[in-house]
């Protein structure tokens, strides 16, 4: 009798069930990879006195995720002099070379690029030089820019 009375209670709970077909549905999914890139520029540099190439360390590009014909743009202003502390009339012409020619810029695709660059002052502004302390300033601009 029990099983008689289970067996009708499972037929009254299946027949009340909706047996409607199923509507299909579809849904998107998207992901958005933005760019980004860590760039590396070298750091304060001492000058020894009367070395005509120092290194100046290297632009290094670290991480670089970018979009399908852009690049990493580094551009490089210095003032072509260092200053004299005491006396700002006194100066020492310098240049910043790669690959022995005059740095002012380079574009970069990919992680793990680099630029050595070195700090050239010629031994005749050398022996010019007044006494003292020199310094400058150099500025590194970094820009996402189009590849052509």
């Amino acid at each position: 009798m029990k099983q008689l009375m289970m067996a009708a209670l499972l037929v009254l709970a299946v027949s009340g069930m909706s047996l409607s077909p199923k509507a299909l549905k579809e849904t998107s999914v998207t992901y958005q990879v933005d760019p980004s890139y860590e760039v590396v520029i070298p750091t304060d540099v001492a000058i020894p006195f009367l070395a005509e190439e120092v290194s100046y360390g290297k632009i290094q590009i670290q991480e670089a995720i970018l979009e399908e014909n852009k690049c990493i743009l580094v551009e490089m202003n210095s003032g072509g002099a260092l200053v004299n502390d005491e006396n700002p009339s006194a100066t020492i012409p310098y240049q910043i070379l790669c690959d022995g020619k005059p740095f002012t810029g380079q574009k970069y695709t990919k992680a793990g690029e680099e630029t050595k660059l070195e700090i050239s002052i010629s031994k005749e502004d050398w022996n010019k030089a007044a006494g003292g302390t020199y310094r400058t300033a150099v500025t590194f601009r970094i820009s996402y820019v189009d590849k052509e």
